[in-house]
């Protein structure tokens, strides 16, 4: 049967870990990291998106400012 292997984070390193030899306890704790890091992901997304668009506005403005004083 193929290891099924599942890499870690910890601070400062990354550690590989075959998850078929974890326990309920160990693997609600990965669970509840993984949770964390993918909640920070997508808050992360979510402002960067965020930042995009008033950047894509901005520059809108910008554009229409050089365009309109040329008239």
């Amino acid at each position: 049967m193929k290891s099924i292997s599942s890499l870690v984070l910890l601070p400062n390193m990354a550690q590989s870990i075959n998850i078929t030899e974890l326990h309920l306890p160990q693997l609600e704790m990965l669970k509840n990291q993984l949770d964390q890091e993918v909640e920070f992901f997508s808050t992360s997304i979510a402002q960067l998106k965020v930042v995009q668009t008033k950047c894509m506005s901005l520059g809108s403005c910008m554009m229409w400012n050089m365009c309109s004083s040329m008239w």
